[in-house]
């Protein structure tokens, strides 16, 4: 049997596969912790990962101690297909003060009811400076918050001129340590010795499918034209540019007084007659509902360009050694 942990990163496509991909191959078990097309169908949840990963210590997991009530999982598990968990939050937040523990949880209960159990772990990497840049944007009503930092511009300063190491610029230390793909690799093979990681490139999902729907195949041990239709099947996001300036978006609808407005508009019978009969949905979504749930800013392409240096300088030592020791294509020019 074989398991293998889909991690993230987050904004790396992982919403993509997890809705086009993973729960719709033949050759898959998905078992969650989403199921954005039937959430009914969650065979294990988020917060059933985050349950076993706070009530097992090093210890409980040192001596393979099993709690009975967590053997009823088994029943999810599939001998012939292979299982799959997919979840961006591995490599954000909490999931990383967890340590990946109910990973190796989740080995130790395989293992003591299946013979030949395989764990393995695939992530997809991204240009780190896109990496943060699209999360923190994306994140913004929290991110903001939590960092303080309510211009994106404020981190880079930070980050090139050094940032104290000092609590107050204790969570953005751990945001940018979050995004070395280094620390993450070394977790990995520290804690899953005898287990393959995967990584795959988020700029080959966006730009180059076929090349990413290989190397995906090839790991996975799936069919590759299967996996390619699939793969196929829709568009990843892409920056809008008009003339010299990028656009990027914050999406603001839970830091604003508008939200509950926004809410209720977005869950009212009315607007989802619309928005499902209509053609003219994506219209309305634009005219209506963006007016309240995004702020635009604007980014001149020239210092973007010296935004994307500063964060590559700032991961180049960790990034050296990454590509070093996995030996996989560098294909960022370090």
């Amino acid at each position: 049997m074989r398991l293998v942990f889909h991690l993230g990163f987050p904004r790396t496509g992982t919403t993509f596969l997890q809705k086009n991909v993973f729960p719709l191959h033949k050759q898959i078990n998905f078992l969650g912790p989403k199921n954005y097309h039937d959430w009914n169908d969650v065979k294990i949840t988020q917060d059933k990962l985050n349950n076993i990963s706070e009530l097992n210590d090093d210890y409980t997991l040192e001596k393979s101690i099993i709690n009975d009530a967590d053997k009823d999982i088994i029943k999810f598990f599939d001998k012939d297909k292979l299982n799959l968990i997919s979840s961006e939050r591995y490599t954000i937040n909490r999931n990383i003060i967890n340590n990946f523990r109910d990973c190796k949880y989740l080995e130790i209960l395989l293992k003591q009811n299946y013979d030949h159990v395989k764990i393995d772990f695939l992530v997809v990497l991204r240009n780190q400076y896109d990496l943060l840049k699209s999360y923190y944007y994306h994140s913004y009503p929290v991110l903001s918050k939590t960092l303080n930092i309510r211009k994106f511009k404020r981190i880079i300063n930070l980050v090139d001129n050094g940032i104290p190491d000092t609590e107050l610029y204790f969570n953005l230390n751990f945001l940018l340590l979050q995004f070395d793909f280094f620390h993450l690799h070394k977790k990995l093979k520290n804690k899953f010795k005898n287990s393959k990681i995967k990584y795959l490139y988020y700029e080959d999902l966006k730009n180059n499918k076929t090349s990413f729907s290989d190397e995906l195949s090839d790991f996975l041990n799936l069919e590759k034209y299967y996996t390619t239709k699939l793969l196929n099947s829709d568009a990843i996001n892409q920056n809008k540019y008009k003339k010299d300036k990028i656009f990027y978006k914050n999406n603001i609808s839970h830091s604003i007084k508008n939200s509950q407005f926004v809410r209720k508009i977005c869950e009212s019978s009315f607007y989802n007659f619309l928005k499902n009969t209509i053609p003219f949905k994506n219209f309305i979504k634009k005219k209506i509902l963006d007016k309240f749930v995004f702020s635009t800013e604007k980014i001149d392409i020239e210092k973007d360009d010296l935004f994307r240096k500063k964060i590559k300088e700032y991961y180049k030592s960790a990034n050296i050694k990454f590509f070093s020791e996995v030996k996989i294509k560098n294909k960022y020019n370090y």
